[in-house]
This record gives structure tokens, C-alpha cells and sequence, in this order.
């Protein structure tokens, strides 16, 4: 059969006081499946299984990794496998604070599903190094193309195996949740990735609700999942961006939730997708899920889709007030940044948090410093019912100095760089306490130059923007060429069927003015 590259997709469940305990701590065959568990200490070496064709099939009764122990999934007996399949059918909770590795891979990218309906939780300790992508799910089954089901949930009898490839995830009504666990750090910056992946493959979580707390994900080029679902089926492209879909008339969805400084990176050389489903997302405490794109780049951009709810509640330390929220930039020159998408039926926006695509204005590398040029931020659309856009952080921003009003926005720097176009669509919109939609060819950290985009706003019912915050940043939809900046501005367009301006509220295109005219914006 030919080799199909394959999302990884990873549960965790309810990180529970004991839930770590030794008793669980230990990787058990259940007998169903041939699979041999040699174990040395807190290292387990699994061996054998069912292959069939380039599919490798495992059963255990308890898969759990021990603080700096190992499960390693060795191949010495199984050659030409590509992926291997999963499952933890004893009822306990996967609890990983150590090493999953595959070995002797016979130079394949062989990629791992790991399926437990209890749930998995990693710790600040867990570690992924195989050479594909990694799955890991509290679905109940995984569904193949010629209708064999791998089941953790009827496994009583020896399973019917198949070389075919997985076509879908079932999901149970009692899908277990997720749980990254990381070292706490103000600035996720310094902190080392809890889970991370080789380049260019797949990463998906996927649980009844996924809680992501001050741990990094970093999963460079390589296209992630986060989906929170019970009582549904996710379907598993064969071909494609591995963009999954829900074959479900009416899924229970679940919640997920990045705090503590959390965050999620795809960034690379084009920097990878990011594709999260759920009932709501919330990123808090200067959380961040973020793509940047290198040189000559073409971003694959970050997509949102809830049921509920979209909360981006910004910065929570003066260490964590850059780009808190949903992120694309561009880091090279002749690049374009991945495209921001979000629906929801309501949007909150708060205490600094940015939905943005931007352009990092220089290229840093350890021998010189140059100028971005010719590169272009991604597009961002956002349809909702309603949008409230509010406040600030109360933190300086290291880099400018000023207070980080709550923003969807573009901003362009560099050398003849263009923003994209910002889309937003609500039947209501507010913009208060300093509240922003804009776009701007920002010049202050350096001169700069190029076009600001264009933005385009529809309140069908109304459109409120009210108020400023202490630093007199006004709420406002806004186009700005911004002092040491030469170029032109975006245009604004605004539909609505009741607009209220108060407060110093405002819709402006502008130019920022200085005494000093070497440094006045100009165009």
C-alpha cells in the first residue's frame, strides 16, 4: 500500500490530584494484538504487534511514561511500516512525562496514533521524537476506508486489521480531554517546548476539551490540529492539508483553552496551518497561537471556527505583552504571511490581546540586522454575530514604549512592504476603552515604506465605537501612515445600520504628524 502521510492526534485527559501515580505509571500489552512490552527500569521497549501492509496495529491495558522514563516503538521486527496504530483499552488515563520514540524506522517517516477514550495528560517532561507526525485522540475507534474499525472500546474479541488507510475518528459521548502541561514562564519565549515535531508533518489534539497551561507547542512547517468534540465523527483526509471536517449532524463540542503564557508555533520556513474547532477557544494570560513566515515564504495561515465563542483576553506580565492572541507575520523578504480566519458567534477581545498579521520590519540573524523587503502580511476575516473589541493592557510595550490597545490589525514595517486586507463581518460591533480595528505602515522602530491595507467593516444592526484609554489612544477603525514612514495608506469602508461615535471615538485615515518634518509621516 502506498504510504499516506498521517495527523497525529493527541488527548489528554483531567489532570486530577494522584492521577500520576506509579501504580499506572507502566506500558502493559493487553494480548490482543502480539505486542511485546520489554521494560527496563522506567523505559519500555514495545516490540512486535500486527502489521499489516505499511500499518502496525498495538493494544495495551495501561500506557503511561514515567517523569524521564521512555516508550520506545521498536521496528527491529516490523520493517517498511509507515504508521502505527494505538490504543489503551484498560480504562486508566495516559499519563506521559517522558519519552515516546520510534526506533529503527528503516529510514520511513513513520507516523504514530495513539487512542485512549479515558484521556491523555502530558507533563513539562514529555518528549515526541519519531519521524512522522503524531495522532493522539480519545476517540473510541479509528475508521478505515474498506470499513474496519480499530476499537479502545470493544476489544473483547481479537480486532479485524486492515492495510487499508483511516478515514475517520468516532468519538464517544464521554471523549476524555487533553492536557498539556508545561514549566511556568511569564514569557513563553523562554521557555523550552513541552511537545514539539520534526518539520514538515501533522500534530492534532483531539478530545472532548483540550487545556493548554503554560506549556509551548512547537511544531515548525508542520500543520496542527486542535479539535475539542464527544458524540461525532472527524473525518481524516487521505490527501490534502490534512484540513479535517466533522461528518456529525450535531457533535458535542468542547472547549479549549491556552493560559499561563501558553502557546502554539508553526513557524518555519513558509510556517505551517493551523486549523482549531471547538464550542470556544480562549487564549489568556498572554497566551499565543502563532505562524511567522521566513524569506521568500508562502504562509498556510491559522482558521477558527466555534460554536460559541472566541476570547482573546491579552496580557497578564509586562513580559508577555507582545502579540498575546491569534498571530501571522513575516520575518524574510519576498514573503507573505498565512491568512487569519475566524467564526464565532462572538468575538472578545481584551486586555491587549491582538487577532493580527504583521511584518517584523528587520531580519535578525546572528551576523547582520537588514531590513524586510517586498514581503506582505496575511488577510484576516472575521464573521460573527458579535464582536467587542475593549481596553488594553496595562503594561508597557518594550519595543515602542506605549500602551497595546485591544486590536484586529495589520502592521507593515520594512522597505515597500504591504498589509493585507482586514474583513469583518457582525451583525454587532463595539469598540471601547481604547478598542481598535486598523491597519498601519508603522515607521517608529525604523523608517519605512509600502501601503497600509485596506479595511473593510459590516455592523448590520450597529456599530459602537466609544471611548479612549489612559494613554489616549482613542477607539477607533483606522488607517495611519505613522511617523518614519512613506507610503500609502488604506482605504476604509464601513456599512452599518446604526453608527454611534462618542467619547473620542473614531473613523479616521490619517497621517501622523511631528514638529520635527524629517521624521513626519508622508503620503
Amino acid at each position: 500500500m502506498k504510504a499516506v502521510p498521517f495527523l497525529l492526534i493527541v488527548t489528554t485527559g483531567l489532570l486530577i490530584p494522584g492521577i500520576m501515580r506509579s501504580a499506572t505509571a507502566q506500558v502493559v500489552s493487553d494480548g490482543t494484538t502480539n505486542t511485546t512490552v520489554n521494560s527496563s527500569g522506567n523505559n519500555f521497549t514495545i516490540l512486535n504487534g500486527i502489521d499489516k501492509g505499511n500499518n502496525l496495529f498495538h493494544s495495551f491495558s495501561n500506557f503511561s511514561v514515567p517523569t524521564n522514563g521512555a516508550a520506545r516503538f521498536d521496528l527491529v521486527n516490523t520493517p517498511n511500516i509507515t504508521t502505527i496504530f494505538s490504543r489503551v483499552t484498560g480504562g486508566n488515563i495516559s499519563n506521559i512525562d517522558g519519552l515516546i520514540q520510534t526506533l529503527n524506522a528503516n529510514n520511513n517517516a513513520v507516523s504514530l496514533f495513539l487512542m485512549n477514550p479515558n484521556g491523555i495528560v502530558f507533563g513539562e517532561n514529555a518528549k515526541l521524537d519519531i519521524s512522522g507526525s503524531f495522532v493522539g485522540t480519545t476517540a473510541n475507534s479509528i475508521k478505515f476506508a474498506d470499513g474496519v474499525e480499530f476499537s479502545a472500546v470493544n476489544s473483547s474479541e481479537p480486532p479485524l486489521l486492515t492495510m487499508s488507510v483511516p478515514v475517520g475518528l468516532q468519538m464517544g459521548i464521554n471523549a476524555g480531554a487533553i492536557q498539556v502541561q508545561g514549566t511556568p514562564a511569564n514569557n513563553p519565549q523562554f521557555r523550552t517546548p513541552t511537545l514539539s515535531m520534526k518539520a514538515n508533518q501533522t500534530l492534532a489534539l483531539i478530545g472532548g476539551q483540550i487545556d493548554v497551561n503554560s506549556a509551548n507547542i512547537s511544531a515548525p512547517d508542520s500543520h496542527v490540529e486542535l479539535w475539542a468534540m464527544q458524540n461525532g465523527t472527524v473525518n481524516i483526509p487521505t490527501f490534502g492539508n490534512w484540513q479535517l471536517a466533522s461528518s456529525s449532524l450535531s457533535p458535542t463540542w468542547g472547549t479549549i483553552t491556552l493560559q499561563q503564557s501558553s502557546s502554539i508555533d508553526t513557524s518555519g520556513a513558509n510556517g505551517g496551518a493551523i486549523n482549531i474547532r471547538g464550542q470556544g477557544l480562549t487564549l489568556q494570560e498572554g497566551s499565543n497561537i502563532g505562524s511567522a513566515t521566513g524569506t521568500n515564504g508562502q504562509g498556510e495561515g491559522i482558521t477558527v471556527q466555534t460554536t460559541e465563542f472566541v476570547n482573546l483576553l491579552g496580557a497578564s506580565h509586562p513580559s508577555n505583552v507582545v502579540f498575546p492572541g491569534l498571530n501571522t507575520s513575516v520575518r524574510g523578504g519576498m514573503a507573505t504571511a498565512g491568512n487569519i480566519t475566524v467564526e464565532t458567534p462572538r468575538l472578545q477581545i481584551d486586555n491587549g490581546g491582538w487577532l493580527s498579521s504583521v511584518n517584523m520590519v528587520t531580519n535578525f540573524s546572528a551576523l547582520s540586522s537588514q531590513p524586510i523587503r517586498n514581503s506582505k502580511t496575511g488577510n484576516i476575516m472575521v464573521r460573527a454575530t458579535e464582536i467587542d473589541i475593549r481596553g488594553y493592557t496595562p503594561f508597557i510595550n518594550p519595543a515602542t514604549r506605549a500602551v497595546v490597545s485591544s486590536a484586529i490589525t495589520t502592521l507593515t514595517g520594512g522597505t515597500q512592504n504591504e498589509s493585507g486586507a482586514i474583513t469583518v463581518e457582525a451583525e454587532r460591533i463595539r469598540l471601547q476603552d481604547g478598542g481598535r480595528i486598523s491597519t498601519d505602515l508603522f515607521g517608529l522602530l525604523a523608517p519605512a515604506s509600502g501601503r497600509a491595507g485596506n479595511i473593510f467593516v459590516t455592523a448590520s444592526q450597529s456599530l459602537d465605537i466609544l471611548g479612549a484609554s489612559p494613554a489616549n489612544a482613542t477607539s477607533a477603525i483606522i488607517s495611519s501612515i505613522n511617523i518614519l514612514a512613506n507610503g500609502q495608506g488604506g482605504n476604509v469602508t464601513v456599512n452599518t445600520g446604526q453608527l454611534r461615535l462618542a467619547k473620542g471615538g473614531t473613523i479616521s485615515s490619517q497621517i501622523t504628524g511631528n514638529p520635527n518634518v524629517a521624521i513626519a509621516g508622508r503620503g
